[in-house]
C-alpha cells in the first residue's frame, strides 16, 4: 500500500516487474475537538461521525460545548461567556453564518477568526496552545501503544484527556505561553516562533 499524500513523482519512472498501485480507500480516520481553558479546564473530547461540516460544528457548539463551558463557569448569565475569548481557524464548517451568529451570541466581540474584527492569523500553527501544545502532546501519549482499531484510539484519546485534565497547571502554561508566542511572531515580523512545551 502506498501513502499517496507522501508520495511524489518528478519523473517518469519504470516501475519493477511485478509492482501494482493500489490505492487505499478504507483508511478509517478519527476527528476530535478539544479546548483548552486559561483556567486550566479542558472541553471534551468531542468526536465527530463523518465529515465536518457547518451545521455539524454548530449541532457540537450547542449540544456539547455550552453545556461543558455552563459546568467550567457557573457564574455566566444567559448562555453568554463574558470573560471568555474564542479563537478557531478558518476551517470552511467555520464559516457558516449560523455558526457565526451562535459565536457571537456566546462571547460577543471576543471571537479570534476569521470574518471577525480580530481575525486568526494565516498559516499560524505555531501559536495556539492546541497547535503548539496539546496534538503532539497527546500523539506522545496515545501512540506508545498504537491502538489496534479506531474505537481503541478514541478511548485512548479520551483517557489522556481525561489525565491531563488533572494537571491544570500545565494547561494554564499552555494557554499563557500563546501570549508570549504572539509578541514573539510580532518581533520577528510575522516569522517562525521555535517553541518549547510547557
Amino acid at each position: 500500500m502506498v501513502n499517496t499524500h507522501n508520495e511524489h513523482e518528478y519523473a517518469e519512472l519504470h516501475h519493477p516487474p511485478g509492482y501494482a498501485f493500489n490505492k487505499n480507500m478504507s483508511r478509517e480516520k478519527v476527528s476530535v475537538w478539544i479546548g483548552l481553558c486559561g483556567n486550566g479546564s479542558l472541553v471534551g473530547p468531542y468526536f465527530f461521525e463523518g465529515n465536518i461540516n457547518g451545521r455539524a460544528y454548530l449541532d457540537m457548539l450547542n449540544n456539547f460545548i455550552v453545556p461543558e463551558m455552563e459546568q467550567i463557569f457557573p457564574r455566566q448569565r444567559r448562555g453568554a461567556f463574558r470573560r471568555a475569548w474564542w479563537a478557531q481557524d478558518g476551517a470552511p464548517a467555520h464559516r457558516l453564518i449560523a455558526v457565526r451568529n451562535r459565536l457571537t451570541e456566546l462571547f460577543g466581540n471576543r471571537i479570534i477568526a476569521l470574518h471577525f474584527p480580530v481575525e486568526w492569523p494565516a498559516r499560524s500553527p505555531d501559536l495556539t496552545p492546541c497547535d503548539f501544545f496539546l496534538w503532539g502532546y497527546l500523539k506522545g501519549k496515545v501512540f506508545q501503544t498504537p491502538p489496534a482499531t479506531i474505537q481503541e484510539l478514541r478511548q485512548q484519546i479520551t483517557g489522556e484527556v481525561n489525565r491531563l485534565r488533572q494537571d491544570q497547571g500545565m494547561i494554564r502554561r499552555a494557554v499563557r505561553d500563546m501570549r508570549r508566542r504572539c509578541e514573539l511572531c510580532m518581533e520577528r515580523n510575522g516569522g517562525h516562533v521555535e517553541g518549547t512545551h510547557p
